[in-house]
């Protein structure tokens, strides 16, 4: 597909990619009737044809069952043999870049936290688990509301699960396992998912992340999950609370349940969204969460000027460099 074509009689592409990832690239598309955008995300590679029938079929599902803060499906089907899925276009991307530019306030960590939560116990009530849980999977609305996407590695099947899925900085040992790759035992997606919250939850609090690496032979990779393994917990916090700045003893406790290296000593969703980390949110009136969400609405217009302001500068200082360029070809050319 390619800028111009016309999708189901309808649909114009008017970017072309956006986005892509190991199995799909994403572009903008402009419906001709009410002249909204959405994305369309295309199999790119025919082996992971699979998965993509499969997203499908959960984000069929979850639209039927509305579940919130999930991104919508809107279309379905193929064009010139390349399989599409036509989506919702969550105006402000992702959240990964909003929180690389600073950590966020711990109540309003709270706040988005629980949003995300919630939406992945929806999931998981209907049988679905995401197994790529991330901040780069995170968008954002028009209002900053956090939508989970891409769920080109998500399964139905609750346990029996052998593939090698997700992402290094995200992903639970069991899926990733250095001291028995050769026997790799059936692991749990639900237990998966709840690990990976855990390494967002981290993010979202910090502004870091604790499991960056690219793969499993990177510089401390193994030390860390040592001491996980080990349940050298001081250590590991060493190791992993490096230039952050100082957090509450609640947030350290959840966190490090969430991302035990035995799945069954992860809690569940019901118990996270019950810890005494977030007592503080569920004990707040409707009234007082709507004044904390106007002010993460604030906190974010301004992660985001700041964000078009970096942009607008890297842009400008290519367009200065590609410039001098030119000109020093110029005066190459004259002195000939």
């Amino acid at each position: 597909m390619s800028k111009g074509d016309i999708i189901e009689n309808r649909y114009i592409i008017k970017i072309e990619n956006i986005g892509k990832g190991l199995t799909s690239k994403v572009s903008i598309v402009e419906d001709k009737e009410t002249k909204k955008y959405y994305a369309v995300k295309i199999l790119k590679d025919k082996f992971y044809e699979q998965n993509f029938d499969i997203e499908k079929e959960v984000l069929q599902l979850l639209k039927d069952k509305k579940i919130p803060n999930v991104i919508n499906l809107i279309s379905s089907g193929e064009f010139c043999t390349e399989k599409y899925l036509i989506l919702d276009l969550a105006q402000k991307g992702h959240l990964y870049n909003f929180i690389n530019v600073r950590p966020l306030k711990e109540t309003y960590a709270k706040i988005f936290f629980k949003k995300i939560l919630e939406a992945v116990k929806n999931l998981h009530n209907n049988g679905v688990y995401h197994r790529d849980l991330k901040t780069e999977n995170i968008l954002l609305d028009n209002k900053y509301n956090p939508i989970i996407c891409d769920f080109g590695f998500s399964t139905f099947i609750k346990t029996g699960l052998k593939e090698h899925v997700g992402s290094y900085c995200y992903a639970a040992p069991e899926l990733f396992d250095f001291f028995d790759k050769y026997n790799l035992k059936p692991y749990n997606g639900e237990k998966v998912d709840i690990f990976a919250l855990g390494v967002i939850l981290f993010n979202l609090v910090t502004g870091k992340y604790a499991f960056k690496f690219k793969k499993k032979t990177d510089p401390g990779y193994k030390d860390i999950y040592i001491n996980i393994k080990e349940k050298n917990y001081p250590s590991f916090w060493k190791l992993v609370s490096k230039n952050i700045n100082e957090v509450k003893e609640e947030f350290k406790e959840l966190y490090v349940k969430m991302i035990a290296y035995k799945p069954a000593e992860r809690p569940s969703i019901e118990e996270i969204l019950k810890d005494k980390w977030l007592e503080e949110i569920n004990k707040k009136s409707d009234k007082e969460i709507e004044d904390i969400e106007a002010e993460i609405y604030e906190d974010f217009l301004e992660r985001e000027s700041y964000l078009i302001n970096k942009k607008t500068t890297i842009i400008n200082k290519e367009n200065k460099n590609n410039e001098i360029k030119e000109d020093t070809k110029g005066g190459s050319e004259d002195e000939n």
